[in-house]
């Protein structure tokens, strides 16, 4: 049997890091990082992706890559 995803130490680490950014304004990122809209914008294959005004950063990205790897998604 397949472990849950929330089982998953990464899981616990994204929840952690929800709880310490879950109150903090997109406009306050925009204004400590300048820039924001470009760190957090991805092109390819004619597709434009913004997460600059989602309530995600670089270290929120980084922990869903854990997840996915600690989850075996990969070989999916």
């Amino acid at each position: 049997m397949k472990n849950s995803l929330t089982s998953y130490p990464a899981w616990q680490a994204l929840e952690a890091h929800y709880r310490e950014i879950k109150d903090t304004t997109i406009q306050t990122w925009f204004n400590s990082n300048k820039n924001r809209g470009l760190e957090l914008m991805i092109q390819d294959v004619g597709i434009y992706f913004d997460f600059s005004k989602h309530r995600i950063e670089q270290k929120t990205i980084d922990l869903l890559i854990d997840l996915g790897r600690s989850a075996n998604l990969e070989s999916h």
